[in-house]
């Protein structure tokens, strides 16, 4: 499965940029194995910003794909956070960002990403306008990847959310949710903790992407998944969960397998699903029995991969959620040193940290029109004076 990765903002630009990093180094040799056995899977990454400064920073996402938009409202420097802005820029710049886009020849793609963090007025007021261009003109399916802002990150940045949260999800195949709150690490800098963040975003869709492409040298699976069970997967809110576990030094290709070890390659898949689908380890904590559809990817040496470990972790989801439908396969990296779980659930309806931010999002829309009915009652009172003033004599 191949993706044509769009930023949008400051966060959005900063993701697809390791998306691009992990797709020309990591996911091409990744532990002396081929990862990438047929082409590139992400052919095209594309950042779109209002901040000029922010996408001088990037570092492997081409030059000639980072796109400055709205220099005529902001001179290349941010919305500052205005969600209407972005959405009056990107509407006024779509022109030029399609432009752009066709350019890179995106119909070589099977699916589009857009990432955004919805906090900001790029990302959160930009994304939705972009993704509902991308499929009003494109017959690939359009994907978005939602960094939710943390807590602290202040109420401005929670009422951007949730009003990009509700346009997102009219327009968008599926939205992935990716929140911020619950993997931010305390006690390490910002600069450290964002870039945690965005790892944990990135790592699991180099194992979801190649899973089923294959070439001479590749080691096929027992059970195959690939991009067409990813995207019939995919739908409605979505999250993604992540596990690895380093494969235990001394275990020998050559020596005959015992009962015991044959069991510990069972528990070992089967612990691997479990982990990746604990709400610790899920891109934002949700009841998993509210999944309508599920998808399990374990990967790692063949000699560790256990399709019987594997059915136990499938069995195990297919009773958690409601939906039943659940595809699972294994990914063989021969050579590698981890084995690695990947849970994709989608069709989701209660995401506590959602229900939280539209909640939250609409007590300061509230908040903020009472302000402004109260600056109209004083607009209208200083009026009122000033109409009387030629009556006062002095």
């Amino acid at each position: 499965m191949r993706l044509c990765v769009i930023g949008v903002g400051q966060a959005g630009a900063k993701v697809t940029d390791l998306f691009a990093y992990y797709n020309t180094w990591k996911w091409s040799n990744h532990a002396n194995v081929t990862l990438l056995n047929r082409g590139n899977l992400v052919p095209i990454t594309l950042a779109v910003n209002t901040a000029k400064s922010d996408l001088t920073g990037l570092r492997s996402i081409p030059n000639k794909n980072r796109i400055l938009i709205g220099q005529t409202w902001v001179r290349g420097r941010g919305t500052g956070m205005d969600n209407e802005l972005g959405v009056r820029i990107m509407k006024e710049e779509m022109d030029n960002v399609n432009r752009a886009l066709s350019i890179l020849k995106p119909r070589f793609a099977d699916a589009f990403l857009v990432i955004a963090g919805l906090g900001g007025g790029t990302g959160s007021g930009g994304a939705p306008v972009l993704v509902k261009h991308i499929k009003d003109t494109h017959e690939e399916p359009v994907y978005a990847l939602a960094i939710l802002p943390a807590r602290d990150e202040g109420r401005l940045m929670t009422l951007n959310a949730a009003r990009s949260l509700l346009a997102l999800q009219e327009t968008a195949d599926s939205l992935i949710i990716f929140d911020n709150e619950a993997w931010k690490r305390e006690g390490t800098s910002v600069a450290k903790s964002y870039h945690h963040m965005n790892l944990m975003i990135v790592k699991p869709f180099g194992y979801l992407l190649g899973a089923g492409e294959t070439n001479k040298e590749s080691k096929i699976g027992v059970k195959v998944v690939d991009g067409g069970d990813v995207m019939n997967t995919l739908g409605g809110l979505s999250v993604l969960g992540y596990s690895e576990r380093q494969v235990e030094k001394g275990f020998s290709l050559f020596k005959k397998e015992s009962s015991i070890e044959r069991l510990n390659t069972s528990t070992l898949c089967y612990s691997i699903v479990k982990n990746a689908a604990n709400p610790e380890a899920l891109s934002t904590k949700c009841d998993i029995t509210d999944a309508e559809k599920g998808l399990i990817l374990v990967s790692g040496p063949p000699e560790h991969l256990d399709r019987e470990g594997i059915e136990m972790g499938r069995k195990f989801l297919e009773n958690a959620i409601w939906g039943k439908e659940v595809r699972c396969g294994d990914y063989p990296l021969p050579g590698s040193k981890k084995m690695v779980g990947v849970v994709l659930l989608s069709g989701l309806v209660r995401v506590s940290r959602v229900k939280e931010l539209l909640d939250e999002g609409a007590e300061v829309q509230k908040e903020l029109k009472r302000k402004a009915r109260k600056r109209a009652k004083i607009a209208d009172i200083d009026d009122y004076r000033d109409k009387l003033k030629p009556l006062v004599k002095e």
